[in-house]
């Protein structure tokens, strides 16, 4: 009788095991859904920042400059300070190119705006560069970008198997 339970015992741990084993299996491409999502979301509360940071400069008539802080991943500006969410990050995947607009130079920084800072001036105009938004991982990259314009717009761009995807 008691070798019974033991080799029953066994067969039990077995199953459990075998249970957790496939549920762990089946929730990590979900993780890996989450990371991009948290990248995605980010880029495109950025997006509304900067579409916000060029609205107030036009009302106000004021120019108003977004500052970015690389190290501690933060952002502030006389109407915002922010840190962006953990697991994303200011950078690039290596091997990348860049701008998402003509990508014919390797990417060698997470930021291309002068100084760190994105300047939205009273006349609607904004200073021309990218944003990188990379997980920690570095597995999904999505961009901001401001060309070199008359006409200043923002664009939101994914990077997916060696090409930029417009997105907005």
């Amino acid at each position: 009788m008691f070798h019974f339970r033991r080799g029953s015992l066994l067969i039990n741990l077995g199953i459990v095991l075998a249970i957790v084993l496939l549920l762990v299996s089946l929730s990590i491409p979900s993780i890996s859904a989450v990371r991009r999502f948290l990248v995605r979301t980010e880029v495109e509360k950025l997006y509304s920042i900067f579409y916000y940071l060029k609205q107030r400069a036009i009302t106000l008539d004021e120019d108003q400059v977004l500052l970015f802080d690389i190290q501690h991943n933060a952002l502030s500006s006389t109407s915002i300070k922010q840190q962006l969410v953990p697991g994303v990050e200011i950078g690039f995947l290596k091997g990348s190119y860049g701008p998402p607009s003509q990508p014919s130079k390797l990417i060698r920084s997470g930021i291309t705006f002068k100084d760190n800072k994105v300047i939205f001036y009273a006349d609607g105009t904004v200073s021309a560069g990218t944003l990188y938004l990379v997980d920690r991982d570095h597995k999904y990259m999505y961009a901001l970008t401001s060309p070199i314009s008359q006409i200043s717009f923002i664009r939101m761009y994914c990077y997916n198997n060696g090409s930029w995807i417009l997105l907005k």
